[in-house]
């Protein structure tokens, strides 16, 4: 099971979500992501951001219809992402960390450092729509997406800060799941 830790709107939005944390949320897994949802032209749309690596997946135009659909969106945006930034080594990883499980949703763990970086992500996301774009109609999310996916951030590992990319991060996390 995925764990989708959601801000209070989108929280709202969805409707159900489990108001209790799980016991172990402070000690983030690979199956942690944090979720948003945000308008863009008038559209919604969602933002996940992997807890550990800050890879992130947007799904654009997003209706409350789709909800029940949302396992199967949110993998196939996943495997778009991950085939887009050619980082499927194999089918291990995917069976293992996010295909074939379905999402749970949660209140806001309050991670701190990756809501920052999922403001962040928006705001750039934003940002290349109108600059680039124009608007959400002619955005090519898919290629959007990579290029934030390849942005540097600075994370911590053991007490100890370094400069990275999502990008670099899911590679590694990818590697050793596979």
């Amino acid at each position: 099971m995925k764990r989708i830790y959601c801000t209070k709107n989108l929280g709202e939005f969805i409707g159900s979500v489990d108001n209790i944390l799980p016991v172990d949320n402070k000690d983030l897994k690979a199956n942690d992501w944090n979720a948003h949802i945000f308008t863009l032209d008038r559209k919604k749309c969602l933002i996940f951001v992997h807890a550990l690596t800050h890879y992130t997946i947007f799904i654009e135009k997003f209706k409350k219809g789709d909800l029940k659909n949302i396992d199967e969106i949110f993998q196939s945006k996943l495997k778009q992402q991950l085939d887009r930034d050619e980082l499927i080594y194999g089918n291990n990883f995917l069976e293992k960390i996010h295909f074939g499980q379905e999402l749970k949703f949660y209140k806001t763990n309050n991670n701190r450092k990756v809501l920052g970086r999922l403001n962040d992500f928006v705001n750039i996301f934003k940002y290349h729509c109108k600059d680039k774009y124009g608007n959400i109609d002619n955005m090519d999310f898919i290629k959007e997406n990579g290029i934030i996916n390849k942005v540097s951030i600075e994370l911590t590992q053991e007490n100890t800060k370094y400069w990275t990319k999502p990008f670099e991060e899911m590679k590694k996390l990818i590697k050793t799941c596979a």
